[in-house]
């Protein structure tokens, strides 16, 4: 029995030597394919732990994930702005704010927003009963016409559009650039007037936006690039955009009788 017992713990030995022989010289049973052999990534080590899940992602993963997340905003910003335009209807009486708005947001499929804190800063709130009837109109109109009664207005921001107060919305100014080329580019017999045409463009805009409002931001010309720089708050843009196209059609309008 003893010899018994020590012929298969001697067999058991020599199987493990010839299992460790052939895995350090690399020798494969019939019929197996030798795979390339792969190092572990690289671990970052924490207080002794491996922290390979709580790492910070890489400057590469950020790259790569950055645009995605761009675009999804754009997105969303642009549903908004598509909203805008749609036409829409309202018969809010003695409504309150927030019905008004949860209508709105069914009716045009978007996120509607209320900030607050800065409707109590102005002494409203969500319950503020509101009264407006409109129809046939766009929802941008229509909001600025429910609103403005009560010295409060809309932005675009974190994807969703937010109703604040006016005060607040002076707070929050944003810079665009405007490419103005085909409203102020001179004949080429007259380029000394370029500096003219940008001069009588921003004193149009100026007078558009009302002095209040050039107190919150500034409207500059940059003729490098046949542009205008204007930092101002989301309601003023709205203002410019509507002058910009205005101008547009009038040129427009001169272009097809000259010809």
């Amino acid at each position: 029995m003893f010899q018994y017992a020590w012929l298969t713990r001697g067999a058991m030995l020599v199987v493990l030597a010839l299992s460790v022989m052939a895995a350090a010289t690399g020798h494969l049973a019939v019929g197996q394919q030798r795979r390339p052999r792969r190092e572990p990534p690289p671990r970052a080590e924490r207080g002794g732990l491996l922290m390979d899940d709580l790492a910070e992602p890489r400057d590469s993963d950020r790259q790569r994930r950055a645009p995605l997340a761009m675009n999804a905003r754009q997105e969303a910003e642009a549903r908004i702005l598509r909203a805008l335009e749609e036409p829409t209807t309202m018969d809010f009486e003695e409504t309150p704010l927030k019905d008004a708005t949860d209508f709105l947001k069914e009716r045009h499929e978007i996120q509607i927003q209320i900030d607050a804190k800065a409707l109590e800063d102005a002494g409203l709130g969500s319950d503020t009963l509101v009264t407006r009837s409109l129809k046939g109109v766009t929802l941008a109109s229509a909001l600025d016409l429910l609103l403005g009664d009560y010295h409060l207005t809309y932005l675009i921001r974190d994807e969703v559009l937010l109703i604040t107060s006016k005060a607040e919305a002076e707070n929050l100014p944003e810079t665009r650039v405007y490419p103005v080329g085909d409203l102020v580019t001179a004949e080429a017999d007259a380029e000394d007037c370029l500096d003219d045409r940008y001069e009588l463009l921003v004193d149009t805009i100026l007078q558009t936006i009302g002095k209040e409002a050039q107190k919150h931001g500034s409207v500059r010309a940059y003729p490098p690039s046949r542009a205008l720089v204007i930092h101002q708050p989301q309601p003023v843009h709205r203002l410019v955009e509507d002058v910009l196209s205005q101008l547009r059609h009038a040129r427009q309008q001169r272009d097809g009788r000259d010809r």
